[in-house]
């Protein structure tokens, strides 16, 4: 008789693939990915920020990590939603003419001011 494998079959298994326990990790392929902010999330953020007069790149990084509350060394690591949220309070901001630059450039003074200046 010849062999499964000489005859190019699939040899049968030997023991039944067991279940993920309880509690068990996911597979990669059950996590849902966390999608990037868009292009034209970039382009609308980079507007405002240029209405607001923030030219630096280490400004612009500080005010969107000071409104996602959490530290950010690039905007391509905030995610789409995060993006939503920076762009909703930078546009909330920028209806009345002069309040979005006025905020950026309080929250910048505070920043940059030295401590235990009075």
């Amino acid at each position: 008789m010849p062999s499964p494998i000489a005859s190019g079959a699939r040899r049968p298994r030997r023991y039944p693939r067991a279940s993920r326990p309880a509690g068990h990790p996911a597979r990669r392929r059950d996590i849902p990915t966390v999608s990037s902010p868009t292009r034209q999330q970039h382009r609308a953020m980079h507007l405002l920020w240029r209405r607001a007069g923030v030219t630096s790149r280490a400004d612009r990084l500080a005010l969107t990590s000071a409104v996602v509350r959490r530290p950010l060394s690039s905007s391509a690591e905030l995610t789409e939603g995060e993006a939503g949220t920076v762009l909703a309070y930078m546009e909330e901001l920028d209806r009345k003419p002069g309040r979005l630059a006025a905020a950026v450039r309080h929250f910048l003074s505070t920043r940059y001011a030295p401590r235990g200046a009075s």
